[in-house]
C-alpha cells in the first residue's frame, strides 16, 4: 500500500511515496545472533553428553548409563530453555528496535526524497506498544 498525501494547494496529481520496505541488513543480523545462540547450544549439549558416556563407557552396556545420560539431558535442557528465555527477549527487544530506527529513517527518507519537510515523532501509544516487556 502506498502512501498518498495532497498539499495544502490540492495538486490534482498527489505524490506517491515508494514503499518502505524492511532493512535486509538487521534482517541478516538477528538471523546470526540466533544462530550463534543455537550453535553455542550444540556445543554444550555435545560436550556434556560425550564427557557423561566417557565416563561411563566400560559399563555402556547397562540401563544405568542410559538413565545417566538421560539426566545430563533434563539438566541440560532446564537449564538451555532458561538461558533462550532470557536471550531472546533481550534479542527481540534489540531488533524490534532496530526495525523501527530502520523503517522510521525509510520512510522520512522517501518523505523528504518527495518534498516533505516532516519531523516523525511516534505517539507514546506507538512507543509503548514497540519497547513493551510482553514483547
Amino acid at each position: 500500500m502506498a502512501l498518498r498525501c495532497v498539499s495544502a494547494q490540492q495538486r490534482k496529481h498527489p505524490k506517491t511515496l515508494k514503499p518502505v520496505r524492511p532493512n535486509a541488513g538487521v534482517e541478516i543480523a538477528y538471523y546470526k545472533a540466533l544462530m550463534a545462540l543455537i550453535d553455542e547450544m550444540d556445543a554444550s549439549l555435545t560436550y556434556w553428553l560425550k564427557a557423561s558416556y566417557r565416563k561411563h563407557e566400560a559399563t555402556i552396556a547397562q540401563d544405568s548409563v542410559a538413565d545417566e545420560l538421560q539426566k545430563v539431558m533434563n539438566r541440560l535442557t532446564v537449564r538451555w530453555r532458561s538461558l533462550f528465555d532470557d536471550r531472546a527477549r533481550k534479542m527481540a527487544e534489540t531488533q524490534a528496535g532496530k526495525w523501527q530506527k530502520g523503517a522510521d529513517t525509510s520512510l522520512m527518507s522517501k518523505l523528504k526524497q518527495a518534498g516533505f519537510a516532516v519531523k516523525f515523532r511516534p505517539s507514546k501509544a506507538v512507543t509503548d506498544v514497540l519497547f513493551s516487556p510482553g514483547i
